[in-house]
């Protein structure tokens, strides 16, 4: 019998796969890819992936591990990892200006919140705090998702704007 709820983590892993795909399109048809466009771009898929791979990971390690809770200990220890990674390249993205055009309120809110989700899903993987679960697994996806939402909204006025400047 399966330990692992297929239904959120299976909707949160489509949602990932959907916005590498439309981030690819997006990067497809940008007429120049500059190096502030190419970071956006990347990032975004990477924080895209993630979210997939996290999603997938219980799915895959469940064959091979029967105990439920190092199961959910070591899809939140990814999670934990590739979060708070993500948080300090933002952050050396915003120290170095790449990230210059987004207002100030959103990229502190967004690092943040990052840095607080990622170190509470690491606390938790250390046994510190929440128990590593299912559901601390689609809260931080669910966050991570709206963050990708964010910064492709973003990335999309961004480019936008370039756009219709070059016009």
């Amino acid at each position: 019998m399966s330990v692992v709820p297929e239904a959120p983590l299976s909707v949160i892993a489509e949602i990932g796969i959907a916005f590498i795909g439309f981030t690819g399109v997006i990067f497809m048809l940008s007429n120049r890819v500059q190096e502030e466009k190419k970071f956006r771009l990347i990032f975004l898929v990477l924080m895209a992936t993630q979210v997939t791979f996290c999603a997938l990971l219980p799915f895959g390690i469940e064959g091979f591990i029967e105990d439920e809770d190092l199961i959910w200990r070591i899809a939140i220890s990814a999670f934990a990892i590739t979060s708070l990674s993500f948080s300090a390249h933002a952050l050396k993205g915003i120290v170095s200006g790449s990230l210059s055009t987004q207002t100030p309120v959103f990229r502190t809110i967004l690092l943040v919140s990052g840095i607080v989700v990622g170190s509470t899903a690491a606390l938790s993987a250390l046994g510190i705090g929440f128990r590593p679960s299912h559901s601390l697994l689609v809260i931080c996806l669910t966050w991570q998702i709206l963050s990708v939402i964010s910064l492709f909204v973003f990335t999309l006025q961004y480019l936008w704007r370039e756009d219709s400047d070059d016009a």
